[in-house]
């Protein structure tokens, strides 16, 4: 599991002052675990319930928020932006949600476009990468014209996201047939 931001769970809460709606309907989901009415809770009933710690179902709900609030960089909404956009899912038309507001909104609505924001933000956060080769190796008839083009295309990837289109492949270019 990857480790999260440090998270103030307090300042996060406050930022759906206002916008609580977005709050409850993530909480829908544990609404009998928490065995509270979810239709008139504001911020501080939220943080009330949070500080209690008087249920299981609370360390799947802040699992959720710590993935949420680790989206609440400036390229973490950037992806939540490009993955709502992929899919064609538009939670926020006038653009004013907070990004902490943005992030539990989709990770609520529609788990399937936060998972892959979460998932390509993880990725850029990547310093180095490791292949591991699977049991059953598929024989590729030119092993160096196939690394020299995914390396390219790796490098143009990253060239963006990373300010750096190098990519190392010292190890594929020494394997020339599977064992």
């Amino acid at each position: 599991m990857a480790k999260h931001r440090r998270f103030n769970v307090d300042r996060f809460l406050d930022k759906f002052q206002k916008r609580e709606s977005i709050l409850r309907n993530y909480l829908l989901k544990w609404k009998e675990q928490l065995g509270v009415s979810l239709e008139d809770l504001d911020v501080p009933a939220i943080k009330e319930i949070f500080g209690s710690g008087n249920t299981d179902a609370l360390d799947e709900v802040f699992e959720g928020l710590y993935r949420a609030y680790d989206m609440c960089t400036d390229p973490g909404h950037e992806q939540l932006i490009a993955s709502c956009a992929t899919f064609e899912y538009d939670p926020d038309p006038d653009g004013r949600l907070p990004v902490e507001c943005l992030s539990v909104k989709v990770l609520t609505e529609r788990p399937d476009v936060f998972d892959l924001a979460y998932d390509l933000n993880t990725l850029l956060q990547a310093e180095r990468f490791t292949i591991y080769r699977g049991p059953k190796a598929a024989v590729i008839p030119d092993v160096a014209t196939a690394a020299d083009r995914f390396q390219a295309k790796l490098g143009e990837t990253f060239k963006g996201d990373k300010d750096s289109d190098r990519v190392l492949f010292d190890i594929i270019r020494k394997a020339s047939v599977p064992t």
